[in-house]
């Protein structure tokens, strides 16, 4: 297993750059990396890591760093003890803690290029102005000022931090049908909007349809369109990117997504752009899915069942989606309380209807009749 190689190496017990210090074999986000720490905490985290082994746990189970919800990179803290049985005091704790830390951010920095390492060093280290590195490498204080930009979110693990929030609500979704910020319910929003044959030709582009249905959803989670300074600045940007789609696209975006909340139009607008991308860099669409074996794979569950697919769909698939796609919903109106889904059968008039849920006058006073209690 390409995980017992941190094991491994960590049983060579190979000297850091640093005199006196050891070389600590991990795994961060499965990749692996490496610290210096002293004897003492290598022979300690070495015991962790055995006992680990033993349990027959995974190596990416011990990683150094984790992500909250907040998206910020937090490290783990190790309770450690001295030869006489007492805890390590804080300092003693939190130099470790330090040691990983300095790690990550060498990590970090190794992936810069040439050009932004040396602006780095400039700026951080030589403390030189963005005046000064700009007349250095011949180029304008604006390039300059863009270039440190990225470094800094390189440093923060921002992007890294994003990447690993995104994973981890793709796969609550997988598990429990729903994303911690709801999501899940804008992107169906998206979807049921969308007209179908544009929807239709913008999977095409995808390999799948899961691929599709993350892509829209992990835009969502991330929401790189909230990240702008002001709601100019990124309506700017909007309008900049837009006018750069096809004529058709722009049409579908003014006919259906213009006016809708932010979420939408900036999905439409990342979607659009990828399909772009695609078409400029693949030499034709992806292969659909084979869904005619899929489809085979399904008549042998269902004649199992002594049933046939169309049966198996409709008595027992979409009930059971349309039965958890409701409570969804409802657990979603009742967290913001001003969501409401008119009655199609209730016989009064729509204004009615408006009327004995917000009430009327300048003041409206909302009253969800879904969530009245009942007499």
């Amino acid at each position: 297993m390409p995980e017992t190689r941190a094991y491994k190496l960590n049983k060579q017990r190979q000297p850091a750059a640093t005199e006196g210090m050891l070389l600590y074999y991990f795994y961060d986000r499965g990749k692996l990396s490496s610290c210096e720490v002293t004897e003492y905490q290598f022979d300690r985290l070495v015991e962790l890591d055995t006992e680990m082994y033993n349990n027959e746990r995974r190596a990416e189970a011990h990683k150094a760093t984790y992500v909250k919800a907040d998206g910020r990179t937090y490290y783990k803290k190790i309770d450690m003890e001295n030869d006489d049985g007492t805890l390590l005091d804080e300092k003693q704790r939190g130099a470790l803690e330090c040691v990983v830390e300095q790690a990550t951010v060498d990590k970090r920095l190794s992936a810069l290029s040439e050009e932004d390492r040396e602006i780095y060093e400039r700026y951080y280290v030589d403390e030189c102005t963005q005046a000064e590195m700009a007349e250095e490498i011949g180029k304008t204080q604006s390039y300059v000022a863009k270039h440190l930009a990225k470094i800094e979110d390189i440093l923060s693990g921002s992007s890294e931090s994003d990447e690993a929030k995104a994973n981890a609500q793709w796969e609550k979704f997988l598990d429990k049908f729903r994303t911690d910020d709801d999501e899940d319910i804008l992107w169906d929003m998206f979807r049921f909007i969308m007209p179908e044959e544009e929807q239709a030709e913008i999977i095409s582009w995808f390999y799948s349809y899961r691929e599709y249905f993350k892509f829209g959803l992990t835009y969502l989670i991330i929401r790189p369109f909230a990240k702008y300074k002001s709601f100019e600045e990124a309506e700017f940007e909007f309008g900049n990117r837009m006018n750069e789609l096809p004529l058709h696209s722009r049409e579908i975006y003014y006919d259906v997504f213009d006016g809708q909340i932010d979420e939408l139009r900036w999905v439409y607008l990342a979607l659009c752009e990828e399909v772009e991308y695609r078409k400029k860099t693949l030499k034709e669409k992806p292969k659909p899915t084979n869904f005619e074996k899929l489809y085979a794979e399904a008549e042998k569950i269902c004649k199992r069942l002594d049933m046939t697919a169309e049966d198996f769909i409709q008595k027992r698939f979409l009930p059971k989606q349309r039965e958890r796609l409701e409570k969804r919903y409802k657990d979603f109106r009742r967290k913001y309380q001003n969501i409401v889904v008119v009655d199609e059968d209730d016989p009064r008039p729509i204004r009615e209807q408006i009327i004995d849920i917000f009430g009327e006058g300048p003041m409206p006073h909302f009253s969800n009749p879904e969530f009245r209690k009942k007499k």
